[in-house]
């Protein structure tokens, strides 16, 4: 087979337990006999990734894509899935992979997954996303509750993911069932599930640094329990430390010592950096000096430097609070250490209690407690993890077991997308239509006009450009007053050049009667609003009447949108909309801009657009569709071409009115969010005030622009946010720092 592993992380380059991973599993595919791809971040260590895991050929994320690049993302993980989803289609194109697997956290599997529902792209692979742990499950072990733009971001990715990929693999049955927990919480489709266990051998052992394997004796009480990892909540050292206190208090144990080695985190009491909250917690323990030395707090080492750490050390310990299948505790098992680790996650899978290691209840001191003294207390027990572990690992993690069950599930589950293939080609290809009047168009394209006409007949020009040509154009004249606006539409009107295009004459009431009065005369099976001066790529129509034909229970289809001013060939930023996530919508709009299909049939149920919505009645839309239970879908391209003025109605609402109307959302909508407390805590991260937060920024007279660009963070809809221009900007002006350091929680 030919497999790729779509990895921002690859030890020892860069990366934790899932670059460890995807390292391991690519030798062990390889080993396997197959073909095996990685596309990782960092293309300057192809050429050493290569000679570490011959016979794997290694492709590198191209950042610097022109689509990559625009300002319109709204988290850096989101720009990088893009950039690997882009890398993945030239790919994939090439080399015609069987399967291509992704991790789960950050989201990387997000547009190529988009792509592939939306657009049928990689096609014949089987896509997988392999659980490590999401970013939403670290946080909430970690106590980290805040949650902002960017953040709410990567867990929106990683929620899609997960619920839209082909199959989850789990390195565990406690992971497993994690999971099947927290989708079935959420409702909706859970995709299918396997349990196969990360790949390890005893050979790789040697890129630890292990040596011939001997270990340093320990004499008389001189003990050592080591810890290794990243000084981080939901890894227990906190429990650790008291546990180690507690010992140190013993005259029994006075003499044994605790090693944590590993990067600092900022996971300490509300976000403040755990090396020094252990440290204070030593300091104000009451024990003498010589006692508190004996609790080392030590920077991370290489991977290959573990073997000397470990050779030093008389057992290793990982009281997690909760654990997936951490790489620190098979790696200290195969190497022959005596380990403890936490009943709570994964490492009750991997450690045999009593025979191959002791199991400790996760987040208890005294559980704890009584497991070191049991596990340094005797020798036999140790001698018996010792020659028990390594027997452990190899068993559950050998690596031709591994490639085997991966095979297994790949072809199996190619197997089910052929046959659903196969049904979906029964029911019928999406026709292009024929040129000329129809009188059933397959779609309604609603325009309304008020005293803007400028712009007009470029938009139809993108229209007539469709490869999908069975549509209508319905362009409402919103009572314009302007006399060349109405001298422009009756030209319209008269010339008949389009027997697809006409003009619908209303009284001026705005822009959501105008189009209502579009969807009132509309015929087709779907409705499109475009704005009179925005446009659209060649292939949207066709492509949002393939999702349509492809996929039930959809309420809209939209796409990127690409800002231009001046030319759409020259776009200055952008904006990638979520096709909706429950808990977003009652804080800002995560589901599209006005540019979106929808069926007509459901706009006449919802009672068309609300009129006494001044704006925001596209939000309004899509809050009411998605809670009748409809899905939203984005097409991964940049096809909406929004012409960016300085006078439309988005870039003159004042910061109050933005709020008022929104206030009207959340009555309109108060069941929207499926997590009310999320929910709140996200508009929290929106609605910060930074005046708040001890720090103020100069009045208006004082600084303007500092002042307006502040008041710009705060008070901009999210379909009109350029971070990155934003960033740039306040770089140039040299108080980009100052004030990221005002809106950090």
């Amino acid at each position: 087979m030919r497999i790729c592993l779509a990895s921002r992380e690859f030890a020892p380059f860069q990366g934790w337990g899932a670059g460890t991973y995807a390292s391991l599993m690519a030798q062990a595919l390889a080993a396997a006999g197959h073909e095996v791809h990685v596309l990782f971040a960092d293309g300057a260590d192809i050429e050493k990734a290569a000679q570490l895991r011959p016979g794997v050929t290694f492709h590198a994320v191209d950042m610097s894509d022109c689509w990559v690049r625009l300002p319109a993302y709204s988290a850096e993980p989101q720009r990088y899935s893009y950039a690997a989803y882009r890398a993945l289609l030239a790919l994939h194109e090439k080399h015609q992979f069987d399967c291509i697997e992704f991790p789960d956290f950050l989201g990387e599997a997000y547009f190529a997954l988009r792509g592939r529902r939306t657009l049928g792209q990689f096609a014949g692979a089987v896509m997988l996303v392999r659980l490590h742990m999401t970013v939403r499950h670290i946080r909430t072990l970690n106590h980290d509750d805040w949650i902002d733009l960017e953040r709410a971001t990567v867990e929106h990715m990683e929620h899609w993911c997960l619920r839209h990929a082909d199959a989850l693999v789990a390195p565990c049955p406690q992971m497993s069932e994690h999971m099947r927990a927290f989708l079935a919480s959420e409702g909706g489709v859970m995709p299918p599930m396997r349990i196969i266990e990360n790949p390890f051998s005893a050979q790789q052992t040697a890129e630890l640094g292990a040596g011939d394997g001997s270990r340093v004796r320990q004499e008389g009480d001189e003990q050592t329990v080591v810890f290794v990892g990243r000084l981080e909540r939901r890894k227990g050292v906190q429990v650790m430390v008291d546990a180690a206190l507690e010992l140190l208090r013993d005259p029994a144990w006075s003499r044994t010592t605790f090693r944590f080695v590993g990067e600092d985190t900022l996971t300490g009491p509300l976000g403040t950096p755990m090396r020094a909250w252990m440290e204070r917690r030593v300091r104000d323990s009451g024990l003498p000096a010589d006692a508190q030395s004996r609790i080392r707090l030590e920077p991370r080492v290489a991977r290959s430097a573990l073997g000397e750490v470990y050779r030093h050390a008389t057992c290793a310990c990982f009281p997690s609070l909760w654990e997936n299948f951490p790489y620190a505790c098979s790696e200290a098992m195969a190497l022959g250490v005596p380990v403890i680790g936490s009943d709570s996650g994964g490492m009750a899978h991997m450690i045999e209690h009593g025979r191959s290691g002791l199991l400790c209840g996760g987040s208890s001191v005294p559980s704890l407690v009584h497991a070191m003294k049991q596990m340094l207390g005797d020798p036999a027990l140790r001698a018996r993890c010792a020659a028990e572990g390594p027997a452990r690992i190899a068993s559950l993690c050998d690596p031709a077991r591994v490639a085997r069950e991966t095979e297994s599930l790949v072809r199996e589950l190619a197997q089910r997308r052929e046959d659903s293939a196969r049904l979906r080609a029964e029911g019928g290809a999406v026709s292009k239509g024929a040129s000329g009047g129809v009188a059933t168009p397959d779609v309604s394209v609603i325009v309304p006009v008020y005293n803007l006409h400028q712009h007009l007949p470029e938009t139809l020009a993108s229209l007539q450009a469709q490869t999908h040509s069975n549509w209508e154009a319905v362009v409402v004249d919103d009572g314009s007053t302007d006399p060349a606006t109405g001298e422009a539409l009756d030209q319209l009107s008269a010339s008949n050049q389009d027997a697809r295009v006409r003009v619908v004459r209303a009284r001026h009431g705005g822009l959501s009667h105008a189009r209502n009065v579009g969807l009132r005369a509309a015929r087709g099976k779907y409705i499109l609003p475009v704005d009179a001066d925005d446009m659209l790529t060649p292939t949207f129509l066709e492509q949002c009447l393939r999702v349509y034909a492809t996929h039930e229970n959809v309420g809209f289809v939209t796409a990127f949108l690409r800002h231009f001013r001046e030319s759409p060939d020259k776009a200055v930023a952008g904006w990638v909309p979520f096709g909706g996530d429950m808990d977003w919508m009652g804080v800002m709009n995560a589901a599209s801009c006005s540019t979106a299909m929808m069926p007509r049939a459901l706009l006449h149920e919802i009672g068309g657009y609300d009129e006494d919505l001044p704006a925001y009645e596209d939000w309004d839309m899509h809050a009411s569709i998605l809670e009748r239970g409809y899905r939203g879908e984005v097409i991964p391209e940049f096809s909406i071409l929004y012409r960016l003025r300085p006078g439309s109605i988005m870039h003159t609402i004042d910061p109050k009115r933005h709020h008022l109307l929104r206030a009207r959302l959340l009555a309109k909508h108060p069941t929207l969010a499926r997590n009310p407390g999320r929910a709140m805590r996200l508009m929290l991260g929106d609605c910060i005030d930074i005046y708040a937060l001890g720090k103020p920024l100069p009045k208006p007279d004082e600084d303007p622009r500092v002042f307006r660009l502040a008041q710009e963070m705060l008070h901009q809809n999210i379909r009109y946010k350029a971070a990155d221009k934003l960033n740039i900007a306040l770089r140039r002006m040299g108080i980009h720092g100052a004030l990221k350091t005002l809106v950090k929680p």
